[in-house]
């Protein structure tokens, strides 16, 4: 049996006022300055109008969604600081011994840090999403092969533009991922308001 009322921020309301509400609170947004919670709120009215299978996926796929930014905004802060430390070495011209071998020890950690996070990509369970239906591992398929080599006894150019470029194929694919799932939450949360408008 379909709800005839939902319950958002303490109040319970017809469904038919479902819209109204909606139009208060984003109201309210704009003259507010409180937009890091607009889109939990947002989750939180989508998910007292949802039926309870709804309610399921809304919450598998905003878990997902979440963590899974976490872990994309890491791949590009190590990318980032790779880069960063490639650009150093350019402006320094040459280098001592000291240097190559702090530089180098650096590369190592930062591409340490991106093995570990591969590690941990299995870690999150995929939702189901179109044309997703192949990936059984998260991990497998953001990198067939292993994190790349970068040794700490020298800077090895190959090497770290071997790292470069897996990180680079890691955040596309981490991007249409990430937008895959954002566009199945904007359906469903579409699909709720178009049966509360019913």
């Amino acid at each position: 049996m379909k709800q005839k009322t939902f319950t958002f921020r303490g109040a319970t309301y017809p469904k038919k006022e479902a819209s109204v509400v909606l139009d208060k609170f984003v109201k309210e947004a704009d003259e507010d300055t409180w937009y890091d919670t607009l889109d939990k709120q947002l989750f939180a009215l989508h998910y007292s109008l949802a039926e309870d299978k709804q309610k399921e996926y809304l919450l598998v796929w905003y878990r997902f969604q979440l963590a899974f930014q976490e872990k994309f905004h890491t791949f590009l802060t190590i990318q980032n600081d790779i880069h960063e430390k490639i650009v150093e070495i350019q402006q320094h011209g040459s280098l001592s011994g000291g240097e190559v071998s702090s530089f180098a020890m650096a590369f190592h950690g930062s591409r340490s840090q991106f093995d570990s996070l591969m590690d941990k990509m299995d870690e999150l369970t995929l939702p189901e999403m179109s044309n997703t239906e192949h990936v059984v591992s998260l991990k497998q398929f953001l990198l067939l092969d292993k994190v790349l080599y970068i040794s700490t006894s020298g800077l090895n150019g190959n090497q770290i533009n071997g790292v470069m470029q897996q990180l680079q194929s890691i955040i596309d694919k981490s991007r249409r991922i990430y937008f895959k799932g954002l566009g199945d939450i904007l359906k469903l949360k579409e699909r709720i308001w178009e049966e509360v408008e019913a």
